[in-house]
């Protein structure tokens, strides 16, 4: 019985990354239609009245201090985030190299909570080697897409910036769990999220397309977005961690891109050059490289 459940958590744990991998693939298909801004708050409203469900038994944090880091939290992880990876896909347009970009947090997770000396957190050699590794990768990535294939650079920079405020997301966040529900933590960052991209939708002063609704690959994705990469796998990723431990669950997410690079050849008809695809297996590589433990 261990063995098939345990089996059992491994594919579940391998089909949720498989649908976080294809959001950059929907996320692609909807920015024909609206602003990466624009993306980001249609996806977190349904997404926060869907978490109400989980989380709707309080209101505020236990201090003043910690409603603070949930506002940060909700900056990092939420509005800036995905403003960065959105508008990255939107000026490359090239899903699978954001992605590949993208699937460095781990590593920059680990090198950040390192330079701010955060709790636990140590240079190894593994993550010395494995970040230099990963930059190698990510050049190549870079090169393929500017100087061969003409993608302006600034898109890639932008899906390294995601990757940064996504590893100050996850040290702010790995701070309140002790005190907090991952449902209310997450509550909370979709709200101030959503409150902190509305000067960027003023600012753009660009409309809501309500009339692409209309279209069923909008809503489609909007929905995919919204309740299935966000709520529905948020829901069954807790007990993946749970029972698989954070280590080995964690590892999973390395895959992410390979899913995203497999959907973005069927579906969006990218064209995978030999330089893009050696510098997205250096650039997983130096992950994997720099998570391995120590000895």
């Amino acid at each position: 019985m261990k063995n098939k459940n345990g089996i059992g958590y491994d594919i579940l744990a391998v089909a949720i990354v498989a649908i976080w991998g294809m959001t950059f693939i929907s996320t692609s298909v909807l920015l024909r239609y609206f602003e990466p801004a624009q993306i980001f708050f249609i996806r977190f409203v349904i997404a926060y009245a869907g978490i109400w469900i989980f989380a709707h038994d309080r209101l505020f944090s236990g201090s003043w201090k910690d409603e603070i880091r949930m506002l940060a939290a909700g900056i990092v992880g939420g509005s800036l985030y995905f403003l960065a990876e959105n508008t990255g896909l939107k000026i490359s347009q090239q899903a699978s190299s954001i992605s590949f970009i993208v699937c460095t947090t781990p590593l920059v997770t680990a090198v950040v909570a390192v330079l701010l000396k955060h709790k636990g957190a140590k240079m190894t050699l593994p993550l010395a080697v494995g970040s230099i590794v990963a930059l190698l990768g990510i050049g190549m990535i870079m090169f393929n897409g500017s100087a061969i294939q003409g993608a302006p650079v600034l898109g890639y920079i932008l899906a390294m910036v995601a990757s940064l405020t996504w590893a100050f997301y996850t040290i702010i966040v790995s701070d309140l769990t002790d005190k907090y529900g991952t449902a209310f933590i997450s509550r909370k960052v979709f709200f101030y999220g959503l409150i902190t991209i509305l000067p960027v939708l003023l600012f753009q002063h660009s409309d809501f397309a309500w009339s692409a609704f209309k279209l069923p690959i909008v809503w489609i994705n909007v929905l995919f977005l919204s309740v299935i990469a966000s709520l529905g796998c948020y829901a069954l990723w807790t007990p993946v961690i749970k029972k698989l431990g954070t280590i080995k669950s964690s590892n999973y997410i390395y895959l992410n891109p390979v899913f995203t690079l497999i959907g973005s050849v069927a579906l969006l008809g990218e064209k995978i050059t030999w330089l893009s695809a050696l510098g997205s297996a250096v650039t997983l590589v130096g992950v994997w490289i720099a998570g391995r433990e120590s000895k």
